[in-house]
């Protein structure tokens, strides 16, 4: 069958797992994270599915002891679930949260290492693949015996003198990207959905998608080595806020 051409660019990021070793995975998982907040329709998936399904609660079911006293990690059956606790558990990794080397090291032991990173692709990154494209599909598979009911949202108010300060300093960089001849055209387009995207999000008033969408900004926002300053700066914002750490 021949993929969507909408999901080549998500197919390649899972691919690149599969070629990489657990002493390089920082690369996929940063390349993976960077596409899914990019694109307008891979981030409308993930966000929902925050929504839905918040990490932090379905990283606590996933975790569980069995009756040997060892620490397990199990997968929930519904897509969405299934999405936001992998795709929070990468953001994890990528924030040094979590160690992804104990992680996989703990979860999938192995003989050799790369024996555990291949368990780790074969039971985290292929479910992810295929849940992310039933639901971008629209065939997702959510058993109503597995799917709970949605957590309340958490409206913690972005202040309005915050949201202003932030917008000043995305106007900033959304102009000097603009004004920047030493990137390439690609590279400006990125960035500028980005910026302009994360304006949209931080008017919305959720900080769980806030605090995704600011690893896309800012790791492409860095290649530019233009906004240092600007990056910062709404760096201090957003930790001052809470809204990443």
């Amino acid at each position: 069958m021949e993929m969507n051409k909408d999901l080549v660019m998500f197919q390649e990021s899972i691919n690149l797992f599969f070629s990489s070793r657990l002493i390089l995975i920082e690369k996929p998982i940063s390349n993976i994270l960077n596409i899914l907040v990019s694109r307008p329709d891979y981030f409308s998936i993930i966000g929902e599915c925050a929504r839905t399904a918040p990490f932090r609660s379905e990283y606590k079911k996933a975790l569980f002891h069995n009756n040997s006293n060892e620490a397990r990690f199990s997968l929930p059956k519904s897509d969405i679930q299934i999405v936001s606790l992998i795709v929070g558990l990468l953001f994890e990794f990528d924030k040094s949260n979590i160690s992804p080397t104990d992680f996989i090291n703990n979860f999938f032991p192995g003989v050799k290492p790369h024996d555990s990173y291949v368990k780790f692709c074969d039971c985290i990154i292929r479910p992810l693949e295929i849940s992310f494209k039933n639901l971008y599909l629209g065939v997702a598979i959510n058993p109503s015996s597995e799917v709970s009911a949605p957590e309340p949202t958490i409206t913690s108010s972005i202040p309005d003198k915050t949201k202003d300060e932030c917008s000043y300093w995305i106007n900033l960089m959304i102009d000097s990207v603009i004004g920047d001849n030493f990137i390439s055209e690609t590279l400006r387009n990125d960035c500028l959905k980005l910026l302009k995207g994360f304006l949209h999000v931080i008017d919305n008033d959720d900080p769980i998608i806030l605090d995704a969408m600011w690893i896309g900004l800012y790791h492409t926002l860095i290649k530019t080595n233009n906004c240092l300053r600007e990056i910062k700066e709404l760096q201090l914002l957003l930790e001052k806020f809470g809204v990443i750490k």
